[in-house]
């Protein structure tokens, strides 16, 4: 009988993964930390829980996870969410960079040269339960306002933490304080997360945010190389 891993979160930055068997699998080992205290249980950063899942399917491994089963936009927004502006050539490549390298990395533009608006054409390409981090109050409501401008939203189904509100919906804004502090819930819902302001990701507070998300897609935003 195939190894069957349960796996699941439990305290603020980890993944839990539960075998029936020992894990043996050298390369899954090399993300997982064992508890010395549980026979057969391992710890892993969320962040790597899509690379972790992908080991456990090529090895044959029978798994059972909940995180992230529900991470596609509802219907809702499927039918809403409309970018209506055209991209440039240059934010054309951007998006395509980054959609080809698997929706994973950092585009720099000069200010003012339309960085959020390939932010919401990649929402609307990868068609992900998106969460928005920002560092200020000022780019929160710049960002939901661009979010009900050029994306078709309504102000009441976008989601937003930070400025004493708090209230997760498909498409959610906050600020990186906010995120911090709800990391718990942010975690179960979002499995594409934009960083705007993004050289700011190397303050200690960010980065563990960053590491305690499991979304597969990360698509970061700065003006600063």
């Amino acid at each position: 009988m195939p190894n069957k891993v349960r796996i699941f979160f439990r305290v603020a930055f980890d993944l839990i993964l539960e075998a029936d068997q020992k894990i043996e699998d050298k390369e899954l080992l090399t993300f997982l930390k064992v508890n010395p205290k549980k026979e057969n249980e391992y710890r892993a950063s969320p962040r790597n829980y899509f690379k972790i899942i992908q080991i456990l399917e090529k090895e044959g491994f029978e798994i059972e996870s909940s995180i992230l089963q529900d991470s596609n936009l509802s219907q809702y927004y499927l039918d809403k969410f409309k970018v209506k502006l055209t991209l440039r050539d240059y934010q054309e490549r951007a998006l395509k960079e980054f959609l080809d390298y698997d929706g994973k990395g950092i585009i720099v533009l000069p200010t003012a040269a339309g960085k959020t608006v390939i932010g919401l054409k990649a929402i609307a390409k990868l068609k992900q339960k998106t969460v928005i981090i920002v560092p200020t109050k000022n780019l929160l409501y710049q960002w939901i306002d661009h979010l009900t401008k050029y994306a078709s939203l309504t102000r009441d189904s976008i989601g937003q933490l930070g400025d004493q509100i708090k209230e997760i919906k498909d498409i959610t804004v906050t600020t990186y304080d906010s995120a911090r502090l709800n990391l718990n819930q942010l975690r179960k819902n979002f499995n594409f997360v934009i960083l705007d302001e993004a050289h700011h990701a190397g303050a200690k507070e960010t980065l563990k945010v960053l590491e305690g998300l499991p979304s597969a897609y990360r698509l970061g935003l700065t003006a600063t190389p």
